[in-house]
């Protein structure tokens, strides 16, 4: 399973990945919309960390990109973005959404069912 961390943020980036790699994923990171948005279209991840505020653009703009192409890419937003910026992405049906600091527990949590559903889809997809 591929991981992609989107955060411009190096200690809270660094975080993420770690948790995700000791989780059993591949993980890329990167800091900018820009990067972000060409490693989606090209090599789209299968769970995507993403944070709201970024220096070349927004993260809500990268969500809402992914629903628009209907991408199947668990999303979980981990952001200390304002409220308003935060109510924005909830618009955009996040599959999860975790406030900076981040809980690593509740996060984990997550990040076990995030990774069931997705080992019972490519389940599925074998049995067809």
């Amino acid at each position: 399973m591929r991981a992609l961390v989107v955060d411009n943020d190096p200690a809270s980036g660094g975080e993420m990945v770690r948790l995700l790699e000791s989780a059993g994923l591949m993980v890329g990171s990167v800091t900018t919309y820009e990067v972000a948005s060409a490693w989606v279209d090209r090599n789209p991840p299968h769970l995507l960390v993403l944070e709201l505020m970024l220096p070349d653009g927004s993260g809500v703009e990268l969500l809402k990109r992914i629903r628009e192409k209907n991408l199947s890419i668990n999303v979980a937003v981990v952001s200390d973005a304002p409220n308003e910026l935060l109510a924005d992405s909830l618009v955009l049906r996040p599959d999860g959404l975790f406030v900076k600091p981040l809980d690593a527990k509740r996060f984990q949590a997550w990040l076990e069912r995030a990774i069931q559903r997705w080992q019972e889809a490519a389940e599925l997809r074998t049995r067809t």
